[in-house]
């Protein structure tokens, strides 16, 4: 498995975000794969779990997570700043 990479938006209070977003790279390694999955379980379910453990670390600030990969927020991203 290789890396897998994703852009974390994070949005939230101004006590825990200035300026109440932050954007932040965020890996998911075949270690942590490794890490947590349990017998009987995919790849994929593990990933799912990185994931959610994620968004909850920043859930107990107020905050919202959208994780998004870097084709997306590439996407995104020119939406938002089209070249001219």
């Amino acid at each position: 498995m290789e890396t897998l990479k994703f852009k974390a938006i994070i949005t939230g209070p101004e006590e825990y975000l200035p300026g109440g977003v932050k954007v932040e790279d965020f890996e998911i390694t075949e270690e942590d794969v490794l890490e947590v999955i349990e017998e009987g379980e995919t790849s994929e379910d593990a990933i799912a779990y990185i994931k959610e453990e994620y968004e909850a670390e920043w859930g107990q600030h107020w905050c919202r997570v959208s994780l998004l990969t870097l084709e997306q927020y590439e996407a995104v991203k020119n939406t938002l700043n089209p070249k001219k």
